[in-house]
C-alpha cells in the first residue's frame, strides 16, 4: 500500500562522543570518518527505508554505508560502497533523540569512532 510506505529522511550523523560529523572522505576512495560538521553535501545521508531497515546513502556520491566484506566483528570498517539490500549494506535505528544509534543489521553491532577517538579525521567502524 503506497500510502503506508515511509519517505527517506535526510540527516547528518553526528557522533554524541565527539559532536563531529561522518564524511565521505573521498569520492574515489571508500573511506567514511568523522569530520567538523559542514552543510555541503558529503556530510548529509538519505535514510532509505527497506521494510524495517535503511540503506544509508551519500548525499556526495550516491554509494551506501556498509561494513567492509561483510564482516561481523567488532572493529570492522564501515565504508561506502554499492548500494544494495545485503545484510551488510542494511542498518536500523534505535534509541532517540542524542541517544540515537545507527546498528548494522548484519552483526548487531552500532555505527562508531574507531577507538572512541574525538578528532577529526578517526574512521568510522562497527562497534559495541
Amino acid at each position: 500500500d503506497p500510502a503506508k510506505m515511509t519517505p527517506p529522511v535526510v540527516a547528518q550523523i553526528e557522533s554524541s562522543l565527539s559532536g563531529l560529523c561522518v564524511n565521505v572522505v573521498n569520492a574515489f576512495t571508500s573511506e567514511v570518518e568523522q569530520e567538523t560538521c559542514h552543510t555541503n553535501s558529503s556530510y548529509y545521508y538519505t535514510f532509505e527505508p527497506v521494510d524495517s531497515e535503511y540503506r544509508i546513502r551519500s548525499g556526495s556520491t550516491g554509494k551506501c554505508l556498509q561494513v567492509l566484506s561483510g564482516n561481523a566483528t567488532a572493529g570492522a570498517s564501515v565504508v561506502q560502497g554499492v548500494c544494495s539490500d545485503q545484510s551488510h549494506s542494511l542498518w536500523t535505528l534505535t534509541g532517540g533523540g542524542a541517544d540515537q544509534q545507527v546498528v548494522a543489521s548484519h552483526s548487531s553491532l552500532c555505527l562508531t569512532v574507531e577507538g572512541d577517538d574525538i578528532n577529526s579525521g578517526a574512521l568510522i567502524v562497527q562497534g559495541i
